[in-house]
């Protein structure tokens, strides 16, 4: 497919590497997918975090010298792939891509998040969605529900892909996952984000296995009478960590599904913990109204529940050889997830109707 093209392709590649969490792991395997249909790499280097007006002006200098860079290395007419939102304000970025449209360069735009849908006030993010909005070609949204949403935003669907779920690339081999009644819930544990998880341990006497990063100061195990803290692994090598049973996709505030921005949200966004727990063989737990409840139903790899309470009925009545038929579909599905195939698929597609523009 691409060797059809006569256009050079680029990437910007955010230079961020030391991230264990699943922020860090999707945008790294879009860019191995992208790197093997010959995107070239175009490094723009996160050199610290610090809030120190110091730190502020060390990053901001790097990420000036990295954008002359880039506008100097894309050549006329070339196709660049970039991920949105771009969380750290940086005004001279805009003035380089417009630059770059004036080198008729094209822009690919894989949205990881869509903060406008989360009620985000962020006058910055929202300068950063109207011009992804209005600069890019094609975009590549997580579903066909957002792909939706976009249209209802003035955005014709010949600009639009969904790539249906987020790849969990991994090259471990996956041991085939056991049968047992259990919930696993990998990701951020923190209660801020994630404050179902005091109502979980309440309606299940089944073990409650929890994987990622907790406050200190929160002590999430006094909510659970059969969990289990496995602790923080990197996000590459969590797959192959999760044991069996079911893994649990939700969001919110509440037992109840779709309380608050965040549990809203996911009537849009494909968690990239979906896509983590099926790359293992494990089936999944969401919430009915979801987006994730669409892939869930189409390749039967789980359930779909209006609220938490219903998992102790789930759990009581699953019995083995159910559990068995949603793990093999979810180790097919799984299979595909850890080479890339979604989005690869979407870069494809998206290359296809830049062809056609």
């Amino acid at each position: 497919m691409t060797s059809e093209l006569s256009q050079k392709l680029y990437q910007l590649c955010d230079k961020d590497e030391g991230r264990c969490d699943a922020w860090g792991k999707a945008p790294r395997d879009m860019s191995l997918i992208a790197d093997s249909l010959g995107f070239e790499r175009v490094n723009i280097r996160m050199q610290n975090e610090s809030r120190s007006v110091a730190g502020f002006i060390k990053r901001h200098f790097c990420f000036v010298k990295d954008y002359i860079r880039a506008y100097r290395k894309i050549e006329r007419n070339g196709i660049l792939l970039m991920q949105h939102p771009l969380y750290e304000p940086l005004p001279f970025r805009y003035l380089i891509l417009r630059l770059l449209k004036k080198k008729n360069v094209k822009f690919i735009s894989q949205v990881i998040d869509v903060e406008k849908l989360r009620d985000c006030e962020n006058t910055f993010l929202k300068h950063e969605f109207e011009f992804m909005f209005r600069y890019s070609e094609v975009i590549i949204v997580h579903n066909k529900r957002m792909l939706e949403w976009f249209v209802s935003k003035g955005m014709s669907r010949d600009r639009l892909v969904d790539v249906e779920i987020f790849d969990n690339i991994g090259n471990a081999e996956i041991k085939k996952p056991v049968f047992e009644k259990s919930i696993t819930v990998a990701g951020g544990l923190k209660l801020k984000k994630s404050g179902y998880l005091r109502f979980l341990g309440g309606v299940t006497d089944y073990p409650v296995h929890l994987y990622g990063p907790v406050e200190k100061d929160e002590n999430i195990m006094q909510y659970f009478t059969a969990a289990k803290y496995h602790g923080v692994f990197p996000s590459d090598e969590l797959a192959e960590k999760l044991l069996g049973g079911f893994g649990l996709v939700w969001d919110g505030e509440a037992a109840e599904g779709g309380t608050g921005s965040y549990g809203e949200y996911l009537k849009y966004n494909d968690p990239h913990k979906l896509g983590l727990y099926l790359s293992a063989g494990i089936p999944v737990i969401v919430w009915k109204e979801s987006a994730a409840a669409l892939f869930v139903e189409k390749y039967k790899v789980g359930l779909c529940i209006g609220n938490l309470n219903e998992i102790a009925d789930i759990l009581n009545n699953i019995s083995e050889e159910e559990w068995k038929l949603y793990s093999e579909n979810a180790l097919i599905e799984g299979e595909k997830i850890r080479k890339g195939e979604h989005f690869r698929n979407a870069l494809v597609s998206a290359l296809d109707k830049l062809k056609k523009q």
